[in-house]
Parts: C-alpha cells; structure tokens; sequence
C-alpha cells in the first residue's frame, strides 16, 4: 500500500478474459461475430490527486 493512495483506473480484467473467451469459442465454432463488448474502465480517484487551481 502507497501513502498517500494512489488514483488509479481499475480494469475489470475479470470481465475482459471471459468476453474474450467467449469470442473465441464462437471463432472456433465458426459462429458469426457480433461486434465486441465495450468493458469501460473505472477511474478510482484517491488521494494522490488535488482539484486543479485555475
């Protein structure tokens, strides 16, 4: 653990290797393709960030 937090962006990579798992199983079967799932990202803001002064 870093001090202070860091602001980091978690990846659901969980989320990411079954999407491509699943994509390749239909390539394998010779399934049509449909258009890839768009996983966002979450950005986790913590305290190594401070609001921008103007």
């Amino acid at each position: 653990y870093y001090h202070p937090p860091l602001t980091t962006v978690r990846q659901p990579t969980y989320r990411i290797g079954k999407s491509a798992v699943e994509m390749l199983l239909k390539l394998i079967k010779g399934d049509t393709m449909v258009a890839p799932e768009i996983i966002e990202p979450q950005f986790v803001i913590r305290a190594s960030t401070a609001p921008l002064v103007q």
